[in-house]
């Protein structure tokens, strides 16, 4: 069994989506995915850790990897990541989004991979935030926040798909290629890792009579 551990509902559901889109016409390994709620709680989830890789299973681990701006950025949560590894004595290969390279998250890569038809919404979100900026108190200042996270965007564009709420609210949205592009070269770093840690074979051929 492989296990995936992740951080929160948005990884699980783009995740599956992916996966299922990599290896449509293969057979993989079995997996799991686990949401653990993020990086500072592996200690709690150290028990599964173990149990998987006790009976021969293997575990990786797909995370933020943040930005200096809530305390992380690559390096700095590799870092973290890597001691608690060894603090806790567990076994797991690790992968940062968006990219295993840069600063970011989940939200990073996903703004990276939606479809260009429907890119007037992300225009639509900077009219606002221009727009909220505009409204200064007696002093010059900017009364409404501005700084808005990518969350937020990703959500205002999910939000604005012509799908129904059961599908924004479990992410099966992903797997639709109306709203996003799983085939983005964006996303190779991601695939290369999967490819390493779920065995894929070719499906046996169909004979003919």
């Amino acid at each position: 069994m492989v296990c995936i551990f992740i951080e929160g509902k948005i990884d699980e559901g783009f995740l599956k989506a992916f996966i299922s889109h990599l290896y449509i016409d293969k057979e993989i390994k079995e997996y799991k995915i686990i949401n653990i709620g993020g990086w500072t709680k592996l200690k709690l989830s150290a028990n599964e850790f173990v149990k998987n890789s006790d009976e021969g299973g293997s575990n990786i681990v797909i995370f933020d990897a943040d930005s200096q701006d809530n305390g992380g950025g690559k390096k700095a949560r590799e870092s973290e990541i890597l001691a608690k590894k060894i603090e806790l004595g567990l076994e797991f290969d690790l992968f940062l989004f968006p990219n295993n390279s840069n600063d970011g998250d989940i939200e990073s890569l996903l703004e990276k991979i939606i479809n260009n038809k429907h890119s007037c919404l992300f225009d639509c979100f900077q009219n606002y935030l221009d727009c909220i900026g505009g409204y200064l108190d007696r002093d010059g200042n900017i009364i409404y926040n501005t700084n808005l996270a990518r969350k937020s965007k990703i959500f205002a564009y999910i939000e604005a798909l012509p799908i129904d709420k059961k599908n924004k609210l479990d992410f099966t949205h992903f797997s639709n290629n109306e709203y996003w592009d799983l085939s983005s070269e964006y996303l190779n770093p991601l695939k290369n890792f999967l490819d390493k840690h779920l065995p894929i074979a070719p499906m046996p051929p169909e004979f003919s009579i």
